[in-house]
């Protein structure tokens, strides 16, 4: 679990504001697609270009191999000729013709990695490592980034030196070679916790230890850009800030005046779990978007949501929220995986309760209990895909591939099953008349071998 994204702040006065368009690239947002009034969400989902599937090991480092593929074969093994060995298998985002993770090959490293894919499936390092510092494995928090446009890019630093960067939203371009921060400024949020701002609507008074932003969620849209607000006095085994209070907080940026809003809900608290796998997801036909709070890990005291933030609006809407245990018969669990389009949500949902940690509840989360769901976020009933049963080793998000939803899965029985299936993109109606489970078709099956046991992610470039 590791790193992500970067950005910028700018001057008051329209003068400077101004010059400082004319100087900063980034802010200019010409030709984006408008969608409700406002930019739509970058455009990942119609990829023309080779596959890439990483598989993992089932080692302490999580290390594995990144594989490209022309098309994808029926049957995968790993490691694939022209295959990556990385010692951080988990994570990653295709974007641009490329593919980004966390980490280098290096698990000693810190940052942003970008690679290849040629037509032939050959994996290739492709400029040089962003590195951020520090050693994932030793760092408190993670690191986050968000990819936006070829030349936009986001991440924040919870472990940055001094505290007063974990603050600010860095931005970077993801297509230069090599990747750079060169000639981008940082938005620096720290005003969030003043209480005489006056740039700021609902700053938060809190004298917590531990302040961060941006850790769990980075998202530009529009006019804005939306970052989590975390605070606390201590940490959980899962590396967590223990939130101050029972509330999760959204902070959006107003990238036109500099204004920052700060909203909230009630009854969650953090937001996101592992930065590998975002639990953030805009939905592109819609332009709502959509996040999960974890609540609590260790003991599931606050249960997990599935909040939104409506298209036209800068706040989190305080009367929409799906929960783990109300929706779901009472389930103890996080919404783990989350992606949304045309009105549909597509996470999973345990089979039973969840133990994270030994707390003394349900199955480990590790166990072959987590269910493939689509739910409908207009009525909020949710119908389970044929898809096999998975263990949690891998974070990856489904993903929309040419209008096609895209599912991986590991599980134990039999030992290293694995594979990939896929399904139409669902609408309203197809998911409410369609039976449960709802058939999915086959892509790829999995071979084990020289260590290989599970698969970590698919994208296509």
């Amino acid at each position: 679990m590791n790193l992500k994204s970067q950005f910028a702040l700018f001057a008051t006065a329209a003068t400077l504001f101004l010059a400082s368009c004319k100087k900063d690239k980034a802010f200019n947002e010409t030709g984006s697609l408008k969608l409700n009034g406002m930019a739509a969400a970058p455009s990942f989902t119609s990829p023309t270009g080779p596959w890439v599937v990483w598989g993992g090991k089932g080692d302490l480092y999580w290390s594995g191999a990144i594989n490209g593929y022309g098309t994808l074969p029926a049957t995968l093994s790993f490691p694939a000729t022209g295959s990556f060995g990385v010692n951080y298998a988990v994570g990653g985002r295709a974007a641009f013709s490329y593919l980004y993770k966390l980490s280098s090959s290096n698990v000693g490293s810190r940052g942003i990695q970008r690679y290849s894919v040629s037509s032939t499936g050959t994996v290739a390092e492709s400029g040089t490592f962003f590195n951020l510092g520090g050693s994932p494995l030793m760092q408190t928090n993670e690191i986050n980034f968000s990819l936006y446009k070829p030349d936009t890019a986001y991440y924040t630093n919870a472990d940055a030196i001094p505290a007063a960067e974990r603050l600010k939203v860095f931005r970077f371009n993801p297509t230069a070679t090599p990747m750079t921060a060169a000639g981008y400024t940082a938005i620096d949020f720290s005003a969030v916790f003043n209480p005489s701002a006056t740039n700021v609507t609902n700053p938060i008074t809190t004298s917590a230890s531990t302040k961060l932003i941006g850790s769990k969620m980075i998202l530009d849209r529009g006019d804005y850009i939306f970052v989590d607000v975390l605070f606390g006095n201590s940490y959980n085994s899962l590396k967590q800030v223990v939130q101050a209070d029972n509330n999760v907080y959204v902070a959006a940026f107003n990238k036109s005046t500099g204004h920052i809003t700060v909203s909230s809900f009630t009854g969650a608290t953090n937001i996101g779990l592992f930065n590998d796998a975002p639990l953030v997801s805009r939905d592109e036909v819609t332009g709502d978007i959509y996040f999960s709070a974890v609540g609590n890990m260790a003991t599931s005291t606050s249960l997990s949501k599935i909040l939104k933030i409506d298209a036209a609006a800068n706040a989190i809407n305080t009367t929409w929220n799906i929960d783990m245990a109300a929706n779901f018969s009472g389930r103890k669990g996080e919404f783990n995986t989350l992606l949304v389009h045309d009105n549909i949500i597509y996470t999973k949902i345990p089979k039973t309760d969840v133990t994270y940690l030994g707390s003394g509840h349900g199955v480990s989360y590790r166990s072959d209990i987590w269910q493939w769901t689509a739910v409908n976020a207009l009525t909020k009933a949710g119908k389970r895909l044929n898809v096999p049963l998975d263990n949690y080793y891998a974070y990856q998000n489904a993903r929309l591939i040419n209008n096609e939803v895209y599912f991986i899965y590991n599980n134990t029985t039999p030992a290293n099953n694995a594979g990939i299936r896929k399904i139409s993109a669902l609408t309203t109606g197809t998911l409410g008349s369609a039976t449960s489970p709802i058939a999915t078709t086959a892509v790829s099956g999995f071979a084990s071998g020289a260590g290989y046991i599970r698969i970590m992610g698919l994208d296509r470039l």
